[in-house]
């Protein structure tokens, strides 16, 4: 299915007229811009490219021949197909990105973290980075009714946990993790979206009457006034307890 899709170019991105190939801004009108580089080489092939334009893109897609800035289309995607938290890229090394705040808004109804799961894995051996939870945090006076570990999302967490809505993790280089003297090279703070008993009485109630709230799928691509004003309201109320003084004051202090 996943070819086939490919093939009809329904996909979840777009393809964006960079106009990097010439060097200036995609501001630049069409008729003032350079032909492709097929064209000014091989105007035959120029020809071609110009009428098939998508499938072409498309052959040297499935050909691993990446085009790069050297032609005028980029095509630009969240990249949820590969790594869906899009921390991935913020690990690489050259970075060197000190703190990470992510909301994890995949569909995770029953909280099983395999998002998550997915960055760790790819995380351990394409950077050879470890990624563990912060025992601490949920221990600590100020941080604990917000910050806790992934069992206390799941359906069978005690009352206490319910209201708890971000985890913190911790990114050692592999081997490491868990060593004394091994200080953390970066800091996760990784949002996790949830009705909590704190949520203004609105958020509760819609939560009540749908289920899979806040955890929809994108299936969903109409969402009505009350839909949207829960998620944005949720979503106020979660940053909010991250963002308050104390909070915020404990947690830069902890990292």
């Amino acid at each position: 299915t996943s070819l086939l899709l490919g093939l009809a170019n329904l996909r979840l991105g777009i393809w964006w007229p960079s106009n990097m190939a010439e060097g200036g801004s995609c501001a630049v009108p069409s008729a003032m811009r350079r032909p492709d580089i097929e064209q000014r080489l091989h105007p035959a092939l120029g020809v071609i490219t110009g009428l098939f334009r998508t499938q072409y893109y498309l052959a040297r897609e499935l050909a691993a021949r990446f085009h790069g800035t050297r032609r005028r289309w980029q095509y630009l995607s969240d990249g949820g197909h590969f790594e869906n938290t899009a921390i991935y890229e913020l690990l690489r090394p050259e970075r060197r990105v000190g703190l990470i705040v992510v909301c994890d808004c995949g569909c995770d109804g029953d909280y099983r973290f395999g998002d998550l799961a997915n960055l760790i894995r790819l995380a351990r051996i394409d950077f050879g980075l470890e990624i563990v939870v912060d025992q601490a945090a949920p221990d600590d006076a100020v941080l604990g009714p917000v910050f806790g570990t992934p069992d206390d999302f799941t359906a069978n967490a005690p009352p206490e946990s319910r209201d708890k809505v971000a985890i913190l993790l911790n990114v050692h280089i592999a081997g490491q993790a868990g060593a004394p003297d091994s200080a953390p090279i970066t800091r996760i703070v990784l949002l996790k979206p949830r009705l909590t008993p704190s949520a203004p009485a609105d958020v509760r109630q819609y939560g009540a009457m749908h289920p899979a709230f806040p955890q929809e799928g994108t299936a969903d691509q109409f969402f009505d006034e009350a839909q949207w004003e829960s998620y944005r309201a949720l979503g106020v109320a979660i940053g909010r307890r991250i963002a308050s003084s104390a909070v915020a004051s404990r947690l830069f202090g902890h990292v």
